[in-house]
């Protein structure tokens, strides 16, 4: 059994007793489909469409909110002039870091995303399953080719700088 309480989860008795009662509320089917994102690390194509149509996971596809949307074109209008440009776009989520361009032209092929990244579907399917809204900003770091451009350090600054402008523009507009 995990311990909840421990690192790196330290969470507090009431905490717990709601992941408990959230569990034991759940379905098979749905524990299923909270689980799919780590079961699909490495295995191939025809394993993950045999799970997919066995258990019919939650979604594929986690569409932003469209008030959150309205509110981040908004803000990026008062913004005014940026050292950024924006897109609304898809975003392709997965479970490995693309850096190979065989990798990535696959990935473009089959879902047809504007990003790739490893993160935003689990923060949207938290949110998506509980009734939250949700929307993905990103911050393009590279283009999945092997070639970032500048170094971590550098981009870091300027994302964290850039997201959280926009970021208090909506909450001024919220």
């Amino acid at each position: 059994m995990v311990d909840l309480r421990a690192k790196p989860y330290y969470l507090k008795d009431e905490d717990i007793a709601w992941v408990e009662n959230t569990i034991a509320s759940m379905t098979d089917e749905e524990k299923v489909g909270q689980l799919f994102w780590q079961l699909t690390a490495g295995n191939s194509e025809e394993y993950l469409q045999e799970l997919m149509e066995k258990y019919h996971p939650h979604t594929s596809s986690l569409p932003g909110d469209p008030a959150l949307i309205e509110l981040a074109e908004k803000a990026l209008v008062k913004m005014g002039e940026r050292n950024f440009k924006h897109k609304l776009g898809r975003i392709a989520t997965g479970d490995i870091f693309v850096e190979e361009e065989a990798l990535r032209n696959s990935i473009i092929e089959r879902t047809h995303p504007d990003c790739v990244e490893m993160e935003g579907a689990s923060i949207a399917l938290v949110a998506y399953s509980n009734g939250l809204p949700c929307l993905v900003i990103r911050c393009k770091s590279d283009n999945a080719n092997g070639d970032a451009g500048m170094s971590f350090d550098t981009f870091q600054g300027i994302a964290a700088d850039n997201s959280a402008k926009l970021l208090l523009t909506m909450l001024e507009l919220a």
